[in-house]
């Protein structure tokens, strides 16, 4: 994986999770939801974005880590850890 490649994706990965996190903001102010439910579902969507950085990390140090870029974040966790 070049750098490109792995800056690139990284900056995806990054700005999907701000506009995640933004959106459970909006859904906050918007639904009213407990302090408790905001920190549940921000916790998954960090864990979420860890392992997918976690994923591009062990890509990177591994070759043929191209083949990852534009895969589901499920199927990538799926080939991490049984491939």
């Amino acid at each position: 994986m070049s750098q490109i490649d792995y800056d690139e994706e990284k900056e995806r990965l990054r700005a999907e999770f701000e506009r995640e996190a933004s959106e459970l903001r909006r859904q906050c102010e918007t639904e009213r939801l407990t302090k408790q439910d905001l920190q549940r579902k921000y916790n998954e969507l960090k864990e979420q974005y860890d392992g997918e950085i976690d994923v591009l990390n062990h890509n990177k140090n591994n070759e043929g880590g191209k083949q990852y870029l534009g895969v589901s974040w499920e199927r990538r966790l799926f080939l991490f850890f049984y491939y």
